[in-house]
């Protein structure tokens, strides 16, 4: 090894080893491309982050190792989930229906009955995170961790995400063959599959769409071989202290630049750089590093304060790819700051004011980013608009490499999209003084908040809800507060924007200005946190995902949607008031909800069961003014151990063209539908449950 170390002190270091790879590994990873752009226009991309370019997959003795690539970056969007989806082909009771460790809307399914065994999710933001879930007889145990997991921005736009995970923990040895497939998703807890490595076509269309890898949509095999040796090379570490001297947390003259990392167990008493010449600021060293070839090795360097035997490490971690031959790494600044600048931002607010999405009375404005760790709190001044114009400006000092990317949002707290603008990551240049000053300050454009430089076609729209049933039942207290939220306003539900007023009587309303083309159509609920069920959200037709509607009209024309009662619910039908107080068995239950009988010796409507190569369904008439009766459809492959889901069952009804003819008052004709995904099997069935009694159907 071309290094020196420091002196033992004591028995500081007597505890310190060096853990080196001693595994084998494929010198060449088998690599699995996936097409790019294939996400579909209903969702985000994440800046690209979400948008999976391919997967490099090896192994060794030990360990299988997974590098996949993103087209983007990472560290500037700072919010994408990505998973890995494993069949080992070995485990029972691992079927195509047993879902996820994480529970989302993905399956996968290998081949006859071979299902999902192993689930490796992961996050990147707020410095990341992995975990190891494995599927036994019956369920999902977990989370554990996994042998190795880091992220990188590449120099071309890209990131690629590292995991290791042991042969042992997936149940596997070599010359086994393992499937799997890898997706990109949001940290919703109902996202999807919104990019699938093995299908080159688009994999789902919204968030929540259900999605299964299978030799339908594409699925991808490895088989565990082992084939190449470790191979040690010379690698040398350069770094700039400049800005380290310059600001004082660098004496040359008593403290000492080390490098450490995975290859020697992260040992800072070892690996000294020397100057590259006399008084230099450029320390540079050669080590030998042992490591699998084309494995990702991290390190950082370190100042090591020889007064107090203490290490202090980067605030970051750099990584390279093991090379089959020695390797020069190319010169990094300590910390990645080559020096500062005062950078001024300004955004322009007088959109957002006019449309009353923004109070300059009651709201601030920040700037968040990659910068200062896109913090929203009070440690984050607010932007200040000195002249009144509605323009909004603040000059902070920004450490950094010159050229360095500045990925960045304008935030206000109570503005819809949770506070933030609803655009990608805004992205600057950083641009360093040449003598290394703060000042001048690098002035940035001044631009519109979501890049909105007019205000669209609006209206003044009038909401109304009546509470009173609600208040009867006990659910909403009276006085409470009443807002409505929508696409309009991406759903938000913070601030006092949407807040409707309390008119007495417990009726609330609320106009506000809505824009849109004409004719277009807005979805949009009432939310009151005080009301206690459904989180909050109006439940309509026993549904959680289904929406009010109405088409826009002409701009400036006022509109208003005249009075509704809170979940369509006016005190209408009980079962004890259409049963005439029989009890509650699951004869009676099931005749009060389906079929649409006025009463227990009235005759129901048959229900009609469709079925074809592809899909499912169950049309029937389903009673939807009893505030406490919830209709579900649910789906299994197999009946006699199920599970029983509602996992890809969907529900259209009225308002999604479903022929309402003869459909009694107080009821719903509705079409309960599964995608038969190329199961064997199939079982759909519908659900009641009745103020928390279950019957099924």
């Amino acid at each position: 090894m071309k290094s020196r170390s420091l002196p033992v002190r004591g028995l500081a270091l007597l505890s310190a080893a060096a853990l080196l790879f001693t595994a084998t590994l494929q010198a060449q990873p088998t690599i699995y491309a996936d097409a790019v752009g294939d996400i579909s226009t209903n969702v985000s991309t994440g800046g690209g982050t979400l948008d999976i370019v391919k997967m490099e997959v090896s192994d060794t003795e030990t360990d299988v190792l997974f590098n996949m690539t993103v087209n983007g970056n990472i560290a500037g969007t700072d919010w994408g989930n990505f998973m890995i989806g494993i069949a080992n082909m070995k485990a029972e009771g691992a079927t195509n229906t047993n879902g996820n460790g994480w529970n989302r809307p993905i399956r996968l399914l290998a081949g006859d009955t071979n299902g999902m065994t192993h689930w490796i999710g992961s996050w990147v933001n707020g410095g990341g995170g992995r975990q190891l879930w494995t599927y036994g007889t019956t369920n999902w145990s977990g989370p554990a961790g996994i042998a190795g997991y880091t992220f990188t921005t590449n120099t071309n736009g890209t990131s690629t995400i590292s995991y290791v995970v042991s042969k042992a923990n997936l149940g596997v040895t070599n010359g086994d063959t393992i499937y799997f497939d890898a997706y990109s998703s949001g940290s919703g807890e109902g996202d999807s599959a919104i990019d699938a490595l093995s299908n080159p076509n688009v994999s789902v269309t919204g968030w929540g769409g259900p999605y299964t890898s299978s030799t339908n949509t594409g699925i991808s095999s490895y088989l565990l071989n082992n084939s190449a040796l470790v191979i040690p090379q010379d690698i040398t570490f350069t770094v700039d202290m400049s800005y380290q001297i310059a600001s004082g947390n660098f004496d040359p003259e008593v403290d000492y630049v080390t490098v450490a990392g995975s290859f020697n167990g992260d040992d800072y008493t070892e690996n000294i750089l020397d100057p590259i010449e006399p008084e230099s600021p450029i320390y540079s060293g050669t080590i030998a590093v042992t490591a699998p070839a084309s494995s990702i090795v991290d390190y950082r360097f370190a100042i090591f304060d020889i007064g107090l035997f203490e290490a202090f490490p980067e605030n970051l971690t750099r990584t390279f790819q093991m090379p089959e031959e020695a390797l020069s790494l190319p010169l990094a600044y300590f910390d990645n700051i080559q020096g500062v600048r005062d950078v001024e931002f300004s955004v322009d607010m007088n959109v957002q004011i006019e449309l009353a999405t923004f109070d300059p009375e009651t709201q601030d404005v920040l700037v968040v980013g990659s910068f200062n760790d896109w913090d929203t709190t009070e440690t984050n001044p607010p932007l200040v608009d000195e002249d009144e114009d509605g323009i909004y400006t603040g000059t902070f000092t920004i450490a950094g490499l010159e050229g360095q990317s500045l990925f960045y949002k304008f935030y206000s707290a109570g503005m819809p999209n949770s506070g933030y603008e609803s655009i990608d990551n805004r992205q600057a240049t950083l641009e360093l003084n040449e003598d290394g000053e703060p000042l001048p300050a690098q002035v940035l454009p001044v631009v519109f908040w979501n890049n909105q430089d007019v205000v669209p076609q609006s209206r003044d729209v009038t909401f109304a809800v009546d509470m009173s049933v609600q208040v009867e039942l006990g659910t909403f207290t009276e006085g409470g507060v009443v807002k409505v939220t929508g696409s309009f306003n991406d759903w938000g539900t913070g601030g006092e924007t949407y807040q409707l007023t309390d008119q007495g009587g417990n009726i609330y309303s609320g106009t506000f200005p809505i824009g849109g083309a004409e004719a277009s159509t807005v979805q949009y609920k009432f939310f009151s946190a005080d009301v206690t069920t459904n989180s909050g959200y109006e439940l309509l037709n026993g549904n959680p995902v289904e929406n009010r509607t109405f088409v826009l009209g002409p701009a400036d024309d006022p509109q208003d949607l005249g009075l509704v009662f809170w979940s369509n619910n006016d005190g209408g039908t009980t079962f004890a008031e259409w049963s005439g107080g029989e009890p509650a068995t699951p004869d009676l239950v099931l005749k009060y909800a389906i079929g649409g009988a006025a009463s227990p010796t009235a005759d129901s409507t048959a229900s009609v069961t469709g079925i074809n190569a592809t899909t499912l369904s169950i049309t029937a008439i389903v009673r939807i003014d009893d505030p406490d009766l919830t209709i579900e459809g649910e789906t299994t492959d197999d009946l006699t151990v199920g599970p029983w889901t509602t996992v890809g069952v969907t529900v259209a009804g009225a308002g999604q063209g479903v022929d309402q003819t003869g459909v009694p008052e107080g009821c719903e004709r509705k079409v309960f539908s599964v995608e038969r995904d190329g199961d064997a099997k199939k079982f759909l069935r519908l659900k009641a449950t009745l103020a928390g009694e279950i019957v099924e159907i």
